[in-house]
């Protein structure tokens, strides 16, 4: 009798691909949580999960109270070796022209105590030494990590040339990473995504913008207008709805635009709910001129660490009580300068990935093994039947 085989699937609202740069060493990792993941009503994310490819929940933290520096993962090309010198190695910081402080190599090398340099550049033809003599090490088997991180003055150009000072045999350098001078801001709002709706009713004199965020408990705590008009004062109220149909007031305010002085394009809001809607008050004047609008909310983040040679996803698990992790005291107490940033695969296929309980390897080798035992007596079967009787 072949054993039931029982499933030990979570239900969860899909599965998105977490991409992250490979590594050789557990990692503090950075995720900029997308709008659409539901941070339920208390604004928690009580029911999210980070589950790596063996099926394991991984810890993670949300809004760490920390000023974590991110980390820019950079192309690397021409690794090359000079007999007797040294490994060089161009670096690509891409075109954001972002500050960075330091490059942190990536290499398979489990033992190495050498020198290193760096030059920067701005057209891959004229060369500026930043650091010389710079030691990087590590040592296996060891609790000591070592450093494979070089650090100089902040430095915007787009190539960076690394030469590791080994005469003797090449140095594998597999990837690499740079350390952003600027902090995460936590607070900082952004812009939300959402579908806009412009409708002017003249009897009343009022402008309305309706925004879609398409999801519920989507955080908005502002509201950015663009016009044409060259001078302007306007009155806006602002509602938050669930549903579209009944509305809560979500603030007010005035924007204004004179000849001197800067302008106040912008009110405050305090939202959490799907829809938004802000009414302009033009009373007997024309609508402003090319208006647009857009609405703001705060960025939140999430941090885990990352295990060497592992792939993660992150899910939602519908009604799943809100997890508690000692990860918030090991970032407090660790407070580690830089976070690998990490972020969602979008195009990523977001089913959720199958997963059992401990014993399936067990049983699948039963099930196997059975299956094989009827195929093989079905086939004696067969060739006993058909063969001709003399």
């Amino acid at each position: 009798m072949i054993a039931e085989v029982l499933l030990a699937a979570a239900v969860t609202v899909g599965a998105r691909a977490i991409a992250l740069a490979p590594r050789e060493h557990p990692t503090w990792a950075l995720l900029a949580l997308p709008q659409d993941v539901d941070p339920g009503g208390d604004q928690r994310y009580g029911d999210l999960r980070i589950v790596d490819d063996r099926g394991r929940e991984t810890p993670y933290v949300i809004d760490p109270q920390c000023r974590a520096l991110p980390s820019l993962d950079a192309s690397v090309s021409d690794v090359g070796f000079v007999d007797g010198a040294y490994t060089q190695a161009t670096i690509d910081a891409g075109t954001s022209g972002q500050l960075y402080d330091d490059v942190t190599l990536e290499t398979s090398r489990s033992t190495f105590f050498t020198r290193s340099q760096v030059a920067i550049s701005d057209d891959r033809v004229t060369w500026r030494e930043v650091r010389t003599n710079a030691l990087i090490y590590r040592v296996a088997d060891s609790n000591d990590p070592g450093t494979q991180t070089i650090s100089f003055s902040p430095a915007r150009a787009r190539w960076i040339r690394v030469r590791v000072v080994d005469p003797r045999t090449p140095f594998p350098i597999e990837g690499a990473s740079l350390d952003l001078v600027a902090p995460v801001e936590r607070d900082r709002n952004y812009p939300l995504a959402a579908n806009t709706k412009i409708a002017y009713s003249r009897e009343s004199g009022i402008s309305t913008i309706t925004f879609d965020l398409g999801a519920p408990n989507t955080s908005a705590r502002a509201v950015r207008f663009e016009t044409a008009q060259p001078e302007f004062v306007r009155e806006v109220t602002a509602e938050s709805s669930d549903d579209g149909v009944q509305w809560d007031s979500a603030g007010n305010g005035t924007i204004a635009r004179f000849t001197r002085g800067s302008p106040n394009l912008e009110i405050a809001l305090a939202s959490t709910q799907r829809y938004v809607r802000v009414h302009i008050s033009n009373q007997n004047d024309p609508t402003l001129e090319d208006l647009r609008a857009t609405l703001y909310g705060p960025r939140r983040y999430l941090v885990f660490i990352a295990a060497p040679h592992r792939s993660y996803v992150l899910e939602q698990r519908p009604n799943a009580a809100e997890p508690q992790y000692d990860l918030g005291e090991l970032l407090a107490h660790d407070s580690p300068r830089h976070l690998r940033v990490a972020s969602i695969e979008e195009h990523a296929p977001r089913e959720e990935p199958q997963r059992v309980s401990g014993h399936r390897a067990t049983q699948n080798l039963v099930m196997t093994l059975a299956f094989a035992f009827v195929i093989v007596t079905l086939g004696a079967i067969t060739l006993a039947t058909l063969r001709p009787r003399a």
